[in-house]
């Protein structure tokens, strides 16, 4: 056995609680890296220049040294590790011991200023803020530790073909990276797509990666309808949301013709009804105020005003829930959301605290639905944004994705039983050309 793998053999005991980290983080998985792999024990500790480790030893032996079954591991942005491991070595690797990863775990619990541990002591008392926390528990099972082994690092690491620059390019993803929960996705250079700000002329350069060059593939992409609108009802039971959605009619085209000002002309110029139902109903429950929508809307001050009185009014019920949230905040300004969830906001606006908790549980439920999608359809996801997936597969074959991805988008959340998810479907050659479709 080489000497790298006899030292890692000697500091990791069977059933030892370890933590593993690189030294840097790994901040690019295209490039070379050239950090220190360490792993500290309550006894010892062991760092090992990653440029005089053998790749394919490394992963081999992982099953039998670092990620060995019985094992507890502390860590610090695994989802970084082990998309290198599949970028350069297309080995993916899944751990199969227990993780608890620090980055992501003191995020969830509103410690998002934790810098990365230097020793096993700091590592184990970190991981002691959150391990016992029920909040954290649920979430980790059903969201973080599969999107970190498994998931991100398969969809990172598939890329899209830039027929523009012959080259391939990658997303890249931060869990925990906004303060509502959404992952992060903003890598500005390098080989990598700014996946939640890609223009036109971007989208249009873009192609599935596939051996198969022959074959005609298509992109999928499945958006949620109303997803922010349906958390909100799953956390009221508001009966006038309800009522709506019972109703079979378009949600915000409703909002707009039931809580439009009395004597205001109907639907100013080059404004719809659904347009204005969709720029004020989140809004109005969020705090916006009369003066703000009235900039934004380009309307009437009275009619801002009228709007935001008619919509909060009629839906009293989730008003008055989230105002009580808001008047929640502790003394730190710490919010909670339903599934425990923590964020500070001793230095935002009113309006976000109100809109981290609908949008955090919004996030953790799209986040498990691309779980159960990617389990389904390792091969298929390409892009995740917010609360929308695009997906690949060759042409005869979209029919046959498209149900089963909605399907799947569409079951019961083990997280919120009850909720009601309805997709919408668009197919194109390129991503520039997406077209409506309904596959139902």
């Amino acid at each position: 056995m080489p000497e790298t793998f006899r030292k890692i053999h000697q500091i990791t005991e069977p059933n030892e609680v370890i933590y593993f980290f690189l030294d840097p983080p790994i901040h690019d998985f295209t490039s070379v890296y050239e950090g220190n792999l360490c792993i500290h024990s309550k006894d010892e500790e062991l760092s090992i220049p990653f440029s005089e480790i053998d790749l394919g030893s490394l992963v081999a032996n992982l099953p039998y040294t670092i990620f060995e079954p019985k094992r507890s591991v502390l860590t610090w942005n695994i989802k970084s590790f082990l998309s290198y491991l599949r970028y350069h070595y297309r080995h993916g690797h899944v751990p199969q011991c227990n993780i608890i990863d620090l980055k992501y775990g003191s995020s969830y619990m509103g410690l998002r200023e934790s810098s990365q541990p230097t020793s096993f002591k700091e590592a184990l008392a970190l991981s002691q803020s959150f391990i016992t926390n029920n909040g954290w528990k649920q979430a980790n099972q059903h969201v973080l530790l599969p999107l970190s082994l498994e998931v991100l690092p398969a969809i990172e690491t598939k890329g899209l073909q830039d027929i523009a620059a012959g080259d391939v390019r990658y997303s890249w993803y931060e869990i925990e990276g906004q303060i509502n929960g959404r992952l992060a996705a903003q890598k500005p250079s390098g080989r990598y797509l700014t996946v939640h700000s890609m223009d036109m002329v971007q989208k249009a350069k873009l192609r599935p990666r596939r051996p198969e060059a022959s074959e005609k593939w298509m992109f999928l992409e499945f958006d949620y309808k109303n997803m922010e609108v349906m958390i909100l009802h799953w956390l009221t039971n508001d009966k006038e949301i309800d009522a709506i959605l019972d109703s079979g009619k378009d949600f915000y085209l409703t909002v707009a013709d039931t809580c439009w000002p009395k004597g205001s002309e109907k639907y100013p110029a080059d404004f719809e009804g659904r347009r204005v139902g969709k720029m004020t109903f989140l809004p109005a429950m969020y705090g916006e105020s009369p003066e703000s929508l009235h900039k934004r809307l380009q309307a009437t001050p009275e009619f801002a005003a009228g709007i935001l009185n008619n919509i909060r009014e009629k839906f009293s019920k989730s008003e008055k829930w989230l105002a009580n949230k808001q008047g929640e905040l502790d003394e730190n300004a710490i919010a909670e959301d339903y599934f425990g969830r923590k964020r500070s906001f001793t230095k935002e606006p009113h309006y976000k605290r109100r809109n981290f908790e609908i949008q955090s549980p919004a996030a953790l439920v799209c986040l498990e639905r691309l779980c159960c999608l990617h389990h389904a359809l390792p091969r298929n996801i390409v892009i995740h944004i917010h609360d929308g997936y695009i997906l690949t597969a060759q042409q005869q074959d979209v029919a046959k994705v498209a149900k089963i991805a909605r399907d799947i988008l569409e079951s019961p959340t083990p997280l919120c039983p009850g909720l009601k998810l309805k997709t919408s479907l668009k197919v194109g050659s390129h991503l520039a050309d997406m077209k409506p479709v309904d596959m139902r």
